[in-house]
């Protein structure tokens, strides 16, 4: 949409009668599509009290949204310059969002405009794969759009970074770097586990910022709580914000693989995208993954998750041996928690990783008279990975283990 198509929309919307006044002074602005609504940068806080009477005449259209662009400060004769880490690749207008993320995005967009002033810290935590990076992206490259100075960090990059500082003896210098940070976006905060002196350095960073009113956005693969190996005063930064959990469903995710496929030039037919869907995990590497393939390949490469050789008697095996059993207790039908728990992992993974067996077949492999105790368990197992994400990750370590045992 141009700028004078912007205006126009712009102008209908709030219902005013334009002139050749008002034009020139929405020509000030820069005009974003934000869903059906608008935002509106100003120039300067004067334009941004203007556009406030006259666009919203008292009353608060939540269709419009105005914000000051942060005017740059006089440059300095050592002026210091800062790279954002930032990735333009990620924004707001490319994350798909769907009714398990949508709260999680109106949250994130409403900090990259407002930073410092309304939820800080932000932590948004989540299993592997969600778009906890994604959206750090993107707040960032929100808030760069509006003027701030941002910085984006994964905790390792933080740490390899204030090592060098200290190697150079410059501790000051990365110190003063953070303090005059408007927005930082901190990746993977579960990685400060025995990173002692980093902890330390992050506490101070953290201190600074929060008491200047500067943003601080974290993320980890958990609940903030659940970092035990981090410090207490650490953790009790950590928990002082919002904390909020980013999770895909399977309406997501649909949508996701659509939107993928179209970023590769391939046509989301029903039969792809229903492949795609059912041969990978609720995440979107796993989604990135199977599509690469799909384009260099075709369809048929996919069956290769399919895993030949795999059979019962090793998935038996391992999952006996991943939980402390005896192979042979899973084909007793037990009702002991854990013998149950792992006999439904072992059918779910029969299912998942051994091609087009059956769902007889694979209750004959455990001793059960029909196929709807393997529906059971293979549901027991689907419902058990969207509420646990350490449960997730043994999940994910026993079928590593199966694809590369012989």
């Amino acid at each position: 949409m141009t700028t004078k198509e912007s205006i126009e929309s712009l102008i209908s919307l709030c219902k005013i009668e334009a002139n050749r006044s008002i034009l020139n002074l929405l020509s000030k602005f820069e005009i974003k599509r934000n869903g059906t609504g608008f935002i509106l940068v100003a120039p300067n806080s004067e334009f941004k009290r203007w556009a406030e009477k006259f666009l919203l005449k008292g009353v608060s259209n939540p269709n419009i949204r105005i914000v000051e662009r942060r005017q740059q400060e006089e440059k300095k004769e050592e002026e210091r310059i800062y790279s954002s880490g930032v990735c333009s690749r990620y924004t707001f207008e490319n994350f798909v969002v769907g009714s398990s993320n949508k709260i999680v995005y109106q949250v994130a967009r409403e900090v990259s405009e407002n930073p410092g002033k309304l939820y800080n810290p932000l932590v948004i935590y989540g299993r592997v794969g969600v778009g906890k990076t994604h959206i750090l992206h993107a707040i960032g490259n929100n808030s760069l759009d509006l003027g701030y100075r941002v910085v984006y960090k994964s905790i390792n990059d933080f740490s390899d970074e204030l090592i060098r500082m200290l190697r150079q003896n410059n501790l000051d210098g990365f110190r003063e770097k953070y303090k005059e940070v408007d927005v930082l976006l901190i990746d993977d905060i579960q990685f400060l586990k025995n990173k002692e002196r980093t902890q330390l350095e992050l506490f101070n960073v953290f201190n600074k910022l929060h008491m200047l009113g500067k943003q601080i956005v974290l993320t980890s693969d958990r609940h903030p709580k659940e970092l035990t190996d981090l410090s207490d005063r650490l953790i009790n930064r950590f928990t002082a914000g919002l904390i909020m959990e980013l999770d895909i469903d399977m309406e997501t995710k649909r949508n996701i693989v659509i939107r993928k496929l179209e970023e590769h030039n391939i046509r989301p037919t029903k039969d792809i995208v229903d492949y795609i869907l059912e041969r990978t995990e609720d995440n979107v590497r796993s989604v990135e993954g199977a599509i690469a393939r799909l384009k260099v390949y075709g369809m048929e490469d996919l069956e290769s998750d399919k895993e030949e050789g795999i059979s019962f008697d090793r998935i038996k095996r391992i999952v006996a041996n991943f939980y402390g059993l005896n192979p042979e207790d899973l084909e007793k039908g037990s009702r002991k928690k854990k013998i149950a728990d792992a006999r439904h992992i072992c059918m779910y993974i029969s299912k998942k990783l051994m091609g087009d067996v059956s769902l007889i077949q694979i209750g004959r492999a455990f001793g059960l008279k029909d196929h709807t105790s393997v529906i059971h368990a293979i549901n027991k197992v689907e419902q058990r990975k969207k509420k646990d994400r350490k449960f997730c990750y043994s999940l994910s370590v026993i079928e590593n283990r199966i694809k590369s045992s012989n």
